[in-house]
């Protein structure tokens, strides 16, 4: 007997026959095993069951998941049958070749969310939707895994596994090109070498887009969204996003943008918030609890390439995974709101220097939900304290990523201190990761959050659209060249405020000696050195949030370090003639040598 609301999958050979039993809402599903011929069920614990077997026995609760625990290799040969479900739409069984077939297909997901996620979006006719071809495309890559025999259900437990796949990798990247595979290089050391200007088209990009999205008729949740807020949802700087993500193809990013919706609807539901940018009281108590731990965070600097590095701390402070993906979806939106960061895409740095890592459903759990979000990947970086992760490591690389990302993937095992002192060579800055900065960080999102409810009289749709627009220009992590305004120990230290300062010492002479017009022309030659090296003139706002100044402001501030310069020099002229002071022991030039160092 089967109860309406189990699942059945009747496999039968000429040996054995064998009956699985699944309930979607049970804390375990239970299989009944009959015959003689040995078969192997692995479990969660990894524990094996042969021989004569009969009675329930404990399995995860995903049924996909469970057919491919089953030990492939009794079942290859004349095998057939027939799976069966009580849905009606699909009363109808549907034969199997073999089970070969079934448990290849079976891996195609392994965690319920993640099978719910591709079952809800197919059309009545059966074809792939839009959100089922980005999952099955991007979120999971199985086919070498496949290729090479390794397990396609568990990642690789030990090294043999790990130098097999990692063989395996490698000569799938030797089928590049020589200069595709320096320019990854390059890229992933933070040089770029792109030489066009892919926004030079941008608006013509922009027009196919929406043109493209009309052409999409099954995106519930796009035209909710639009519905409820077409000054967000329609914006160009939104739309912008997504082409950038998508490398300016205008078909991929209409893909993308009705997939972004359904997974934040799945995420967020569909109130408000869809229409809108996601705020702090959008989250409930777990996922305020997780968003504080630090799991996910934005480093306080950019790379040397300018680009956001976003961290991965292996904390286990979230009580579901849906947690964690609302505060991954969170911060990095929250980053995605710098257009520098949109175009120059992120570094992505996995830190455990633990024993534990999240399991192979969580991670397929969580990966559509970060697939979702438009961003781009210049680097992966997964670091660990203990060598028996490395399979760990390799099996993310395997599964997680293919193609090019895959030679943009590094793993990098050591202490603490020499993995920071390898991120460096990478362009990476990590003397300044520290647990005030995130905590920093929140403070600015709240205050700014608000601030802004407080000056738009709440936070209806259309306020919090107008948010996200005023965000648009504001800057979450300076990079490594920008000059900051301020008093702080953060804006005096910072690398581009000290090679600032190291420029107006080597042009005061010039600027002394000149009349007040070409003091201006001395001004404006120092601004282009910065500017030519990605630098900006930043200066944080009421919330905390930094923004670029005009250039007459910029003129101004090299104006207060030349007259800062000259008081300095007054003011040891005088202790020097006193006696106090015989030597100048620290200059910029000492100042900002220790710090390029660093």
């Amino acid at each position: 007997r089967v109860q309406p609301s189990l699942r059945v999958c009747l496999l039968t050979s000429s040996r054995e026959s064998q009956s699985l039993f699944y309930h979607p809402s049970a804390r375990k599903s239970t299989m009944t095993i009959q015959g003689e011929t040995p078969l192997a069920l692995s479990e969660e614990s990894g524990s094996n069951i042969c021989g004569h077997a009969t009675g329930p026995l404990p399995v995860t609760k995903d049924l996909n998941y469970c057919l491919t625990k089953l030990n492939r290799s009794t079942l290859l040969s004349d095998t057939h049958g027939k799976y069966i479900t009580d849905d009606p739409a699909s009363a109808e069984a549907t034969s199997i070749d073999n089970t070969e077939t079934a448990s290849t297909d079976a891996t195609e997901a392994s965690s319920s969310n993640f099978t719910a996620a591709v079952a809800a979006t197919t059309d009545e006719e059966g074809h792939e939707s839009t959100a089922a071809e980005i999952i099955n495309q991007r979120c999971w890559s199985s086919e070498l895994a496949k290729r090479i025999g390794l397990s396609v259900v568990d990642f690789p437990t030990s090294d043999r596994e790990a130098d097999i796949a990692e063989a395996a990798m490698e000569e799938e990247m030797r089928k590049l090109s020589i200069n595709d595979q320096e320019r990854l290089l390059f890229e992933l050391h933070g040089i770029s070498t792109t030489v066009e200007d892919p926004e030079r088209d941008l608006d013509v990009k922009l027009e196919q887009l929406e043109a493209e999205l009309k052409r999409i008729t099954d995106k519930p949740a796009y035209d909710r969204a639009l519905k409820m807020n077409p000054d967000y949802v329609g914006s160009i700087k939104f739309l912008a996003m997504f082409l950038r993500a998508e490398e300016y193809v205008p078909q991929r990013a209409a893909k993308l943008i009705t997939f972004h919706f359904e997974m934040k609807q799945q995420l967020f539901g569909d109130g408000p918030v869809l229409g809108r940018p996601v705020l702090l009281k959008d989250m409930d108590q777990h996922d305020l609890l997780c968003l504080g731990s630090g799991v996910v965070q934005v480093a306080p600097s950019k790379d040397a390439a300018g680009r956001t590095v976003l961290r991965f701390t292996q904390i286990f402070s979230y009580k579901t995974v849906e947690n964690l993906a609302r505060t991954y979806w969170y911060v990095v939106m929250n980053a995605l709101m710098d257009s520098e960061t949109q175009k120059r895409g992120f570094v992505f740095v996995y830190r455990n220097f633990g024993k534990r890592a999240a399991n192979m459903e969580t991670i397929r759990t969580f990966r559509p939900f970060q697939v979702a979000i438009p961003s781009s990947l210049a680097g992966s970086h997964v670091c660990f304290k203990e060598a028996s992760m490395r399979p760990y490591g390799v099996g993310v690389k395997l599964f997680l990523f293919a193609d090019v990302l895959r030679y943009q993937f590094k793993i990098h095992i050591g202490d603490p201190t020499e993995i920071d002192f390898t991120l460096q060579t990478y362009g990476i800055p990590t003397k300044d990761w520290t647990d005030h900065w995130h905590s920093d960080w929140l403070l600015m999102q709240q205050t700014r959050e608000e601030e802004m409810g407080k000056l738009q009289g709440g936070c209806s749709s259309k306020n919090n659209s107008d948010h996200h627009e005023a965000g648009s220009d504001s800057v979450v992590v300076p990079r490594r060249f920008d000059v900051l305004f301020g008093k702080s120990k953060m804006a005096r230290e910072h690398t581009g405020t000290m090679r600032c300062q190291f420029l107006v010492e080597s042009h005061r002479d010039e600027y002394e000696t000149a009349s007040r017009r070409t003091k201006t022309t001395v001004a404006n030659k120092i601004i282009g050195i910065i500017q030519a090296s990605q630098g900006r003139f930043l200066k944080a706002d009421a919330h905390g949030v930094w923004r670029e100044v005009e250039e007459k402001v910029a003129r101004e501030k090299i104006s207060h370090f030349f007259r800062q310069l000259r008081c300095y020099d007054n003011r040891t002229e005088k202790h020097v003639k006193r006696g106090r002071l015989t030597d100048m022991t620290t200059t910029s030039q000492e100042k900002i040598s220790r710090r390029m160092s660093h």
